[in-house]
């Protein structure tokens, strides 16, 4: 699933507002969520497309000024090839 980092410009959330984004991202049901009061980042793993749109309006509606760092589709594990073998004698 899909998630998004965002960085925060100032002023940051306030503790209220913190506590009401928390509460409206844990109805969207992701499986991890970072939002604190006086932090520059916020950060919402496994949440829909639709779910990021929402977020990201709600954040416009409080007039939160943000930079999106990362959203969108989680890539694949990178893939480690081992194409030689040091041996230490």
């Amino acid at each position: 699933m899909p998630s998004i980092l965002l960085q925060l410009s100032r002023p940051y959330l306030t503790p209220i507002e913190a506590d009401e984004l928390r509460a409206e991202i844990v109805a969207l049901n992701p499986k991890v969520h970072l939002v604190l009061a006086d932090w520059p980042w916020l950060e919402v793993r496994g949440i829909t497309e639709k779910g990021i749109g929402e977020l990201l309006e709600k954040l416009k509606m409080r007039d939160v000024k943000f930079r999106v760092l990362e959203a969108g589709k989680k890539t694949a594990k990178a893939k480690v090839q081992v194409s030689e073998t040091l041996t230490v004698c």
